[in-house]
């Protein structure tokens, strides 16, 4: 998916575009957690709005940076992600929402509240179960 099907979904805003095609996402903001559980050519769906996104996409090989409920990018990271070339998507959705409207199949979701993550892995599998299954 691309970040303009991404804003698509979302109702978001393209600050920053690209054309890298993901295929895996990542929620979450913290941002060493990020760096280590974060899929490579992956969309990162966070509410972080500092350049210290831009780095850590970067270390992360994020490809399509999201951020959530109205956050709005710091000039200095939207600088920066049309300097590394990482696509930069904005909306006034939450978090949990803009990753339902974007349908992942296997957002990692990193909340306090492990069950949460497991929780919405399990409902997708489900409805996908189904879907393959009658």
């Amino acid at each position: 998916m691309t970040a303009r099907e991404i804003s698509g979904k979302i109702g978001g805003k393209v600050e920053v575009d690209g054309s890298f095609d993901v295929k895996a996402y990542y929620a979450g903001d913290f941002l060493s957690r990020v760096m280590g559980k974060a899929p490579s050519d992956s969309a990162w769906i966070t509410v972080m709005n500092n350049i210290n996104v831009a780095g850590v996409a970067v270390l992360a090989e994020i490809k399509i940076i999201v951020i959530c409920e109205g956050a709005v990018p710091a000039p200095p990271l939207i600088d920066k992600c049309r300097e590394e070339g990482i696509a930069l998507v904005t909306t006034d959705k939450g978090v949990y929402e803009s990753c339902r409207l974007i349908g992942c199949h296997e957002i990692l979701l990193r909340f306090p509240h492990s069950f949460l993550s497991f929780a919405v892995r399990r409902r997708r599998y489900d409805a996908v179960q189904h879907s393959q299954h009658g």
